[in-house]
C-alpha cells in the first residue's frame, strides 16, 4: 500500500508540473509580440544612395567655388569677351581726337558712328563733344573713363548709351550730366564713385536709372 501511495503522489506532481508549464507558456506567448522581419537595403540600393550623395556633394562644392569668384576675375572675363567681340566686327575702326590740349578722347567706329573708348586728358572738368573727327558720338564705351581723375562730365545731346563700368572707380567724380537722348545705361557704371550725382531731366531714362539705384539726382 505504501508503494501505491508514493506512485500516486509522483503522478500528481508530474501533472501539476505539466499544468504549470503550460500556463507559463501561454502567459509568455500572450505578452510577447511576434517579431517582424526588418527590410535590409540591397547592395545595389546602397551603391545608388552613395553615388547620389557624392553627386550632390560635388554640385554643392562647385556652387561654393563659383560664389567666391573674385571681382577681378569676373571683370577680366568681361574684358576678354569685349576683345573677342571687337575682333569679330569687320567694319570696326579706331581713332583719337584731341579737342584741345587738355582733353584727348579715344574712340572706335561702328556704322560710321563713334563710341568713346578712353580718355587721356588732364582736365578734370570734361565735356564730351557731340562729334569726334566728324563722326557723331552715340555711346560711351565700356570702361571709357574707368579709374580716371575726372570730377565732372557733361555728355552730349544725341548720345544713346553708356556702357558697363564706364565711370567705374572714379573716386573724385561729383556729377555727370546725362542728356534725355540716353536710353541705355550699363552695369556698375558708377560703382566706386562715392560722391556721384546724376544731372538730368525729370522724366528721362537717366532720372529713372538714378532713382532705381538710389543715386542722388539734380533735376534740370
Amino acid at each position: 500500500m505504501l508503494y501505491t501511495k508514493e506512485k500516486r503522489s509522483l503522478k500528481m506532481k508530474k501533472r501539476t508540473f505539466a499544468a504549470l508549464l503550460a500556463a507559463l507558456l501561454l502567459t509568455v506567448s500572450g505578452c510577447t509580440a511576434t517579431p517582424t522581419a526588418q527590410e535590409t537595403p540591397t547592395n545595389e540600393e546602397i551603391a545608388l544612395y552613395t553615388s547620389r550623395i557624392a553627386e550632390l556633394e560635388a554640385t554643392l562644392q562647385k556652387e561654393r567655388e563659383n560664389r567666391f569668384i573674385s571681382d577681378s576675375a569676373y571683370e577680366g572675363r568681361i574684358q576678354e569677351l569685349e576683345q573677342q567681340l571687337l575682333a569679330l566686327s569687320p567694319d570696326t575702326e579706331t581713332g583719337s581726337d584731341i579737342t584741345d590740349e587738355t582733353m584727348i578722347f579715344h574712340y572706335r567706329l561702328e556704322g560710321n558712328k563713334a563710341i568713346v573708348t578712353g580718355y587721356d586728358g588732364t582736365s578734370t572738368l570734361v565735356t564730351v563733344p557731340s562729334t569726334l573727327d566728324g563722326y557723331a558720338v552715340i555711346a560711351i564705351g565700356e570702361r571709357a573713363f574707368e579709374g580716371t581723375s575726372v570730377a565732372a562730365v557733361i555728355l552730349p545731346q544725341g548720345l544713346e548709351a553708356i556702357g558697363w563700368f564706364a565711370f567705374y572707380g572714379c573716386e573724385k567724380l561729383i556729377d555727370v550730366s546725362i542728356p534725355a537722348s540716353v536710353t541705355s545705361i550699363g552695369y556698375a557704371v558708377f560703382d566706386g564713385c562715392p560722391n556721384i550725382a546724376i544731372v538730368c531731366g525729370a522724366d528721362t531714362y537717366a532720372a529713372r536709372y538714378a532713382e532705381s539705384y538710389g543715386l542722388p539726382r539734380v533735376i534740370l
